[in-house]
């Protein structure tokens, strides 16, 4: 017998209640107005996600016209999402006010209170080593924004992170920049192909001589060379499959040989082949899309830097435009940040930027004063650091973490890289201060000239200055880096005490920056000597002539060349009789100069037209010239001192020596030979009750010079002079 079914409950009479609002304001619990978009979504910004749900014939049944696409609605949500963030910041923002005008008008609290305070407010801001930015890297593009970006804020953004990366893989394909011949950084490049860049490139011949030049004659640390070899054998076994970036960074290298080379051993018509590879060079830039930063772009630019500035004519001009470009680029590749943030940059595409961005940092300092503008990268902005002492055969593509670096006896080209850097860094921050609208305080000039110091001394102890007699063993590139590192630290000492030579001649106060002007200035003349005499042929940096040569290096024998110049013409222009206060150099001092000119005038002349400013100062030292012969006799070669025995000091053991130590002993006695070493018990301006107080503007006071037009003319146009008051305006 089966048993009796059981009866099921009659349905329920109740109908389910229609909603009428849209779904965000029934899960907010709002009034809903409902309209499409209801005035509630409207208002936080949310008009796209207003939606009702479908009607009960309509359950479980969308239709294709109703489904949203986040593709189409993509930038609208994104705009949405940024006015939502301004909105929330503007908030924050105007509570905050509120918040400290309220504060204002209460008590101030009491010591726990205020530490408890501090205390919250240090917790509340996040720490910002966990904000690095974010830096994408792709085949085609490499970009990088600050942590505050909204593009990195979407990142933490699971709905829209996906489909962003869905879009951005859907349209790599289509470049963001339209190339063609009227690009702005290149405006003269004509438009060109992939095929035509191939078929213009020399043999392999010809470019296995030109990049094995290249690696002899040059120590930038830019390229890696085995893997530069290995892409390089890669390119001539298919050239089809390489990026034309990398073409045209094979063209910069080639370009850059033909420069090193001297006219005998050079290929025909160098300066037509060289004129030939910059111009693919730029093509290769412009075809590329250097916009949007593919691999290789920073090479690719900075080898054009190079060659633009090593061009005479106005190549410094184009070289500071093409340095903005470089350093924006370089920031928008994410080089300033350190590669250690982000885990998807390996360690040798890491050390590799870290030794990109010091070049950059470095050609910012000197290309900028060497035009007399102020540079364009600050310290504060960069955790970059610097690269490791290591060989290019320390690691490679595969290196899955870095060695430590080789000890700082051992040269390599990162180590002398590292070692200018680190004067180059001071010279940046004395350059500030010189064109800097504030005037700092002298206590604050003697500061940052005991950092110089100290800082050219941390070098390497094979970097640092040593008589060429004593450098038998060492390499001409050893002995050039000696010399430039040296010549670097002068120029940083000039330009840091030039504000006050004018009134150093009246006034004691500033005799430490009349001496140390005049010493470096002596210094660099007379490497200047030492250099055109080395570079002979047969000389011991005939090899490297090209680099002594270089623009920058001429740039710093000129600032020195017009130091001199300045002063030794307004000791001619001042009888003690008439100003009680002027302070006349010594009879040594003064044939010192007058010899270091003479040398400076045989070398500048003999270089012709070879440097077009090298005829404003030769110009300047004939005048000059006339000015003494029409007052005196010039001294005879008898009376003027050997230079070697002025510059030339030896250290003394287990304490640092200040370089031009020597020079100051022998030409500035009555200032004390310790002067260097010790400013404290030297200059009593320098005492604990002095160092507060800022020097007023009245004691550098501007003064014009007794010079003819010409002179002036030179002064006025001189690239390497800082612009301050005691220059004729």
């Amino acid at each position: 017998m089966t048993e009796p079914r059981r009866k099921l409950p009659p349905p329920s009479r109740r109908r389910d209640k229609p909603q009428l609002s849209c779904n965000m304001c029934r899960r907010r619990k709002l009034r809903c107005d409902r309209a499409h978009p209801c005035g509630a979504c409207s208002q936080r910004g949310l008009s796209l996600s207003c939606t009702y749900p479908p009607s009960a014939g309509e359950t479980g049944r969308i239709t294709k016209e109703q489904q949203p696409s986040a593709k189409s609605t993509l930038p609208e949500r994104i705009g949405q999402l940024e006015k939502l963030i301004t909105a929330i910041v503007d908030d924050a923002g105007n509570q905050k006010t509120k918040t400290s005008i309220r504060i204002q008008r209460q008590d101030p609290p009491n010591g726990n209170e205020a530490k408890a305070t501090s205390q919250a407010e240090a917790e509340a801001v996040s720490d910002p080593s966990d904000s690095f930015g974010h830096i994408s890297l792709q085949d085609s593009k490499t970009t990088y924004v600050q942590d505050t970006h909204w593009t990195a804020i979407l990142d933490g953004i699971t709905e829209l992170k996906d489909s962003v990366q869905h879009e951005v893989a859907a349209n790599s394909s289509q470049p963001f920049f339209i190339h063609n011949s009227s690009d702005m950084l290149f405006p003269n490049c004509e438009p060109t192909t992939h095929t035509e860049i191939l078929e213009q490139l020399p043999s392999r011949e010809i470019c296995d001589r030109l990049v094995a030049d290249y690696f002899n004659y040059t120590s930038l640390p830019l390229l890696h060379g085995p893997s530069f070899l290995r892409e390089y054998d890669r390119f001539w076994a298919d050239h089809t499959s390489t990026h034309i970036m990398w073409i045209g960074k094979l063209y910069g290298v080639m370009s850059l040989a033909l420069m090193f080379q001297s006219e005998g051993e050079s290929l025909k018509n160098r300066n037509e082949l060289i004129a030939q590879f910059d111009q693919k060079v730029n093509q290769c830039l412009v075809l590329g899309g250097y916009q949007n930063c593919p691999p290789n772009t920073i090479e690719t630019i900075c080898f054009t830097l190079s060659t633009q500035f090593n061009r005479m004519g106005n190549g410094e001009v184009n070289s500071v435009i093409i340095l903005g470009i470089l350093a924006r680029m370089a920031q928008r590749m994410g080089y300033h940040r350190d590669a250690s943030h982000f885990p998807h940059i390996t360690p040798f595409q890491g050390e590799m930027r870290r030794r990109a961005w010091a070049m950059i940092t470095n050609l910012d300092v000197m290309l900028s004063l060497s035009v007399g503008l102020p540079r364009l990268l600050r310290e504060f902005q960069s955790d970059t650091a610097p690269p490791r002492n290591l060989l290019d055969s320390d690691f490679d593509e595969d290196t899955t973490e870095l060695p430590p670096s080789r000890p700082n006896s051992y040269s390599t080209p990162c180590q002398w890289l590292v070692a200018k850097n680190k004067v180059t860094l001071i010279l940046g921050i004395i350059t500030d201060f010189s064109t800097s609208i504030r005037r700092p305080s002298y206590a604050e000039v003697m500061r940052l000239d005991q950092l110089l110091l100290d800082t050219y001394l941390d070098n390497p102890e094979f970097l640092l200055e040593r008589p060429l007699s004593q450098s038998l063993m060492d390499t001409s590139e050893t002995i050039l880096h000696r010399i430039q590192l040296i010549c670097l630290f002068a120029k940083a000492r000039c330009v840091l005490h030039y504000r006050y030579l004018a009134s150093s001649r009246t006034d004691e106060r500033y005799s430490y920056s009349r001496s140390t002007c005049i010493g470096a200035a002596l210094k660099i003349l007379e490497y200047q000597r030492l250099m055109n005499e080395e570079t002979q042929p047969g000389g011991r940096l005939f090899r490297e002539r090209w680099k002594v040569r270089s623009p920058i290096m001429r740039g710093v024998i000129l600032l020195g060349t017009t130091l001199l110049c300045l002063e030794l013409n307004y000791d001619l222009s001042n009888n003690p009789t008439n100003n009680p206060k002027s302070r006349p150099l010594t009879e040594l001092v003064r044939a010192a100069i007058v010899q270091a000119l003479r040398t400076s005038y045989n070398i500048w002349s003999e270089a012709g037209d070879s440097y077009p400013k090298s005829t404003s100062t030769i110009q300047a030292i004939d005048l000059v010239f006339q000015k003494l012969q029409s007052q005196e006799d010039s001294p005879s070669p008898s009376a003027v001192p050997n230079s070697a025995d002025l510059f030339i000091v030896e250290p003394v053991a287990g304490s640092p020596v200040d370089p031009f130590a020597g020079a100051n002993l022998n030409i500035w006695p009555e200032l004390g030979g310790a002067m260097f070493l010790d400013h404290a018990n030297n200059f009593p301006q320098l005492q604990p009750n002095y160092l507060n107080s800022p020097v007023p503007s009245t004691h550098v006071a501007p003064e014009l010079l007794d010079l003819t037009n010409s002179v002036d003319e030179m002064l006025g146009i001189s690239l390497n002079y800082p612009r301050m008051t005691d220059l004729p305006q």
